[in-house]
């Protein structure tokens, strides 16, 4: 009689990086709030928790490369939605912009 295997099956929701500030920045083609494109926002819904997690990381960088004074409230607000998912972004000014568990 062949083994039976029992699968743990987990799902794992991934947080929008949306602060509801949503106008795409000319110059930059990012969000002025999330950061992300619009290829980015188009698909974040249908994603997978791993491919949302990629984008979050990019993010943070992007984040951690803005240094325009004129964004900081957004910035913070961002910034505390990606430190709840578990990534740290630097100010740019020293050391890795970007860590998730090990990862650069």
């Amino acid at each position: 009689m062949p083994a039976q295997r029992s699968f743990l099956s987990m799902t794992v929701q991934v947080v929008s990086p949306c602060i509801s500030v949503c106008e795409i920045n000319p110059r930059t083609n990012f969000c002025r709030g999330c950061y992300r494109t619009r290829d980015e926002i188009a698909m974040w819904r249908t994603a997978g928790a791993a491919r949302q997690l990629e984008i979050l990381a990019v993010l943070a960088r992007r984040l951690g490369d803005d240094q325009s004074p004129s964004v900081d409230d957004r910035k913070a607000r961002l910034r505390r939605r990606l430190e709840a998912a578990g990534l740290v972004v630097n100010d740019g000014t020293a050391g890795e912009t970007v860590s998730d568990a090990g990862r650069t």
